[in-house]
């Protein structure tokens, strides 16, 4: 993970670089110094196509959005 990979993944995504405009990773390695932990969540759910947050009625994405078969 670099800044410019940041950066690349808000362009691409037509999306600003809130990464950026927060300090990037030298403000995240200073907040880790200071006693932050990370905390990263993977989750699956096969069953909804991975809708549950962003699908109607929960958010913008179609039903179909999530399906990669």
């Amino acid at each position: 993970m670099t800044d410019a990979n940041c950066a690349s993944q808000a362009k691409a995504t037509g999306s600003k670089d809130y990464f950026a405009n927060k300090g990037g990773l030298k403000a995240l390695g200073k907040s880790l110094q200071s006693g932050m932990v990370m905390v990263l969540s993977l989750w699956d759910d096969h069953s909804s196509s991975m809708l549950w947050l962003d699908s109607a009625p929960n958010g913008p994405c179609s039903t179909s959005s999530g399906k990669w078969w």
